[in-house]
């Protein structure tokens, strides 16, 4: 069985998203809304679904709040929510622990 190696992969592999994302920020590329759920695109190639469930602040909200999005290099900001997502926090499966009355 081969070893892992350290070193960067051969450059006929180039178009492979996943490799692009080697060495790179992840980061968000474009963010919709469904009913539902917000769909976060990211810059190695991946959609995420994430319910609004996970952030109770969007269950409340109206749709133009809600998508008054800016994109950081680390993840999402609303300033009328006054709520932040990091992307490392959607890709590690957390949600918003914050309990809020609807």
């Amino acid at each position: 069985m081969p070893e892992p190696c350290a070193a960067s992969p051969p450059s006929s592999q180039h178009g492979d998203p996943r490799l692009q994302a080697l060495g790179k920020t992840i980061s968000a590329d474009r963010v919709t809304f469904d009913e539902y759920q917000t769909w976060v695109a990211l810059t190695d190639g991946r959609t995420l679904g994430i319910p609004f469930a996970w952030f109770p602040y969007f269950l409340a909200a109206p749709p133009f709040e809600r998508q008054a999005v800016t994109l950081s290099a680390f993840g999402l900001h609303w300033d009328a929510l006054e709520e932040d997502i990091l992307i490392a926090g959607l890709l590690a499966g957390r949600g918003d622990m914050a309990v809020i009355e609807l």
